[in-house]
C-alpha cells in the first residue's frame, strides 16, 4: 500500500488567483497567501505522511509502503517483504536447513550424488551424453508417454481394433463406406417405423380406413407382393399436428413383370382412409404382384 499523497487545496495552488489575488486587499492578506500552503504542507507531514511512517500495524507499517530495489537471492518489493525474507533465510540456516535452490553444482562433492538420490524417472534422454540412449522396459510405454499423433496406422496391426476399443459415437457418417451398411447390418426398428397396417389388396379397387395417428409426423406407405417381403413401390407422406394424413396426395407404385412393360396402382391418401385403384395387369387379364399395403409412422 503506497502513502497518502499530499494534494494543495486549491489543488492549482498560488496560482489559482481566485484564492490568491494578484493584488492582496492588505498586508495581512498578502501573509496568508504566502502562509496558506505552507500550513497546507506542514499539516500533511505532521498529521499525514509522519503517522503512515511511524505505522506499525500488520501490511500498514512505513515500511510495507517504502519501496525496495530487486536484491539477488531475496524476494520482496518494499522494506518489510525483503527484510522479512532475509529473515526466514537466516533462521533457516540457524536451524541447520537449508534455502531452496542454494546448493549450486559448484557446491556438490564429487561423487556426492549416489543412484538412491535420483528421482526415479529424472534422468531423461537429454541429460546423458551422445553415445549413450535410454531403453524402454516391456510394459513401460503409457498413455501419457505417447505423443498427439504418434499412433500412425500402419502401427496399428491388421484386426486389432476390437468393438470394445470404439468409443460411444466414435465411428461418424464420414466413416462408413458408401454401400458399407446392409441390410443384415441394421437392427430391429433401427429407422424408428412402426408397422400400423398390413392389409391385402382387393382384385379392383378398394378403400382401406386408416386412424389418426397421434403424436406421429410421418407415414411411409409400400405396396409389396403378396407375401409381404418385395417392396414394389413406396413414398413417405406427412401428417398433421392431429396426425392425420395431408388429402389429395396421389402415387404410383411400378412394377415390371415378365409379361408387362410397366404393372401400377393409384394411390390416393385421404384424410381418413387410402384409396386404391385396379392393377394395370388385371385390367389387361393378367396377374398382378402388387397385392399387399403396409403402413409405417413415425
Amino acid at each position: 500500500m503506497a502513502f497518502t499523497k499530499m494534494a494543495f487545496s486549491p489543488p492549482d495552488g498560488l496560482n489559482n488567483t481566485s484564492t490568491y489575488p494578484a493584488t492582496p486587499a492588505s498586508e495581512a492578506a498578502a501573509r496568508a497567501q504566502v502562509q496558506d500552503p505552507l500550513d497546507q504542507l506542514k499539516t500533511y507531514i505532521n498529521e499525514t505522511l509522519i503517522p503512515q511512517l511511524e505505522a506499525t500495524a500488520e501490511g500498514q507499517s512505513g515500511a510495507h509502503k517504502i519501496g525496495s530495489a530487486e536484491i539477488s537471492g531475496v524476494t520482496g518489493e518494499n522494506i518489510y517483504a525483503q527484510i522479512e525474507n532475509l529473515k526466514a533465510q537466516i533462521d533457516g540456516v540457524s536451524q541447520g536447513a537449508v534455502p531452496d535452490a542454494s546448493i549450486t553444482n559448484a557446491k556438490l562433492a564429487a561423487d556426492a550424488v549416489e543412484t538412491d538420490n535420483i528421482k526415479n524417472g529424472a534422468v531423461t534422454q537429454e541429460k546423458l551424453s551422445d553415445d549413450i540412449e535410454l531403453g524402454v522396459e516391456d510394459g513401460a510405454v503409457t498413455t501419457a508417454k505417447l505423443a498427439d499423433g504418434s499412433v500412425t496406422a500402419d502401427k496399428i496391426d491388421t484386426g486389432a481394433v476390437t468393438a470394445g476399443k470404439i468409443g460411444i459415437g466414435a465411428v461418424t457418417e464420414d466413416k462408413i463406406g458408401i454401400g458399407a451398411v446392409t441390410k443384415t447390418k441394421l437392427a430391429q426398428n433401427a429407422l424408428a417405423w412402426t408397422l400400423v397396417l398390413d392389409e391385402a389388396l382387393n382384385t379392383g379397387s378398394g378403400n382401406i380406413s386408416m386412424a389418426n395417428q397421434a403424436g406421429k409426423s410421418e407415414m411411409l406407405i409400400q405396396l409389396r407382393s403378396s407375401d409381404g417381403l418385395a417392396v414394389y413401390g413406396s413414398v413417405t407422406a406427412p401428417l398433421n399436428s392431429e396426425g392425420r394424413t395431408m388429402p389429395y396426395m396421389h402415387v404410383f407404385c411400378a412394377y415390371s413383370p415378365a409379361d408387362y412393360s410397366v404393372d401400377y396402382r393409384m394411390v390416393t391418401v385421404g384424410t381418413a382412409q387410402i384409396s386404391y385403384t385396379s392393377s394395370r395387369a388385371e385390367t389387361l387379364g393378367g396377374s398382378t404382384n402388387l397385392k399387399r399395403i403396409c403402413v409405417f409412422v413415425r
